[in-house]
């Protein structure tokens, strides 16, 4: 059970670490319609789609310890 959780958080991890390199070494700004087009990508919108429950997550959990 513990080997493929570590599989996926080192598959995250060396994303992350690549997505940062790339950023880096871009130097284009993304305006308005860059952001728009990028919306319309099914792996935007998952990701999206998880910050916005993890977000909601925190909250309830934040709200849960101060009441």
């Amino acid at each position: 059970m513990v080997k493929p959780i570590a599989d996926t958080v080192k598959l995250y991890a060396s994303s992350a670490i690549e997505a940062n390199d790339r950023a880096q070494v871009e130097t284009a700004s993304v305006g308005l319609f860059g952001i728009l087009k990028m919306l319309k990508d099914p792996q935007v919108q998952k990701t999206l789609r998880f910050a916005q429950a993890f977000l909601e997550v925190s909250a309830q959990k934040k709200q849960q310890q101060q009441g």
